[in-house]
């Protein structure tokens, strides 16, 4: 063997050594995080910061209007009611089974009290009654989703009707978003298995 084609062997075996433990690196870095968790009591601050469920998938969602969810018929709270799961929006964890919620349930919540607070507003108006102070749960969910929007800072581009006067977006947008089904089937499968172990 020559020193030149020595030298090249010691080469490519550095590279190939540098090439296998990138990729040991890599796939143990992109392992699931489901199984390196340590293991929670759920007792005192001891929980984790996010529900534990499968990575989501995401979906297109085209934003439109709709007939949908109108806040005053007997149809469209029947709606709005129908957007937390069965165990309204909690969720039952650890051995305990200690009472959560997620954000996702909560703002949905928020936005059928907020619901609620317009159609009584507008009652006490065309009653000739005078208004009231919005209340408190109202008050709380109108900063909650303020907070929670602020938050999450999506920054995908709407298109503007028109510059002056009221800025109205064009409704007909495609979004990228996580896919919900999935947290609203391990709620209902939560759920279950809560009612099992009560």
């Amino acid at each position: 063997m020559t020193p030149n084609s020595s030298s090249r062997l010691i080469l490519w075996s550095i590279f190939t050594l540098i090439i296998l433990l990138g990729t040991v690196a890599l796939s143990y870095g992109n392992q699931s995080k489901y199984s390196q968790r340590k293991p929670y009591t759920y007792r005192g601050s001891d929980y984790p910061q996010t529900w534990e469920i499968p990575p989501l998938d995401t979906v297109k969602l085209s934003m439109e209007n709709s007939v949908h969810y109108d806040i005053d018929t007997p149809l469209g709270i029947a709606e709005w009611n129908s957007t937390l799961p069965k165990s309204g929006g909690m969720l039952y964890l650890g051995p305990d089974r200690r009472p959560f919620s997620i954000s996702m349930f909560h703002q949905l919540r928020c936005l059928d009290i907020i619901r609620a607070e317009v159609v009584q507003q507008a009652k006490l108006k065309e009653s000739g009654q005078k208004n009231r102070s919005a209340s408190i749960l109202a008050v709380h969910c109108m900063n909650y989703m303020r907070q929670m929007v602020m938050c999450r800072a999506n920054t995908r581009l709407e298109s503007v009707r028109r510059s002056a006067g009221p800025h109205v977006t064009v409704p007909y947008v495609t979004h990228t978003c996580r896919d919900w089904s999935s947290v609203y089937e391990a709620a209902e499968k939560n759920w279950e298995e809560y009612l099992t172990t009560m």
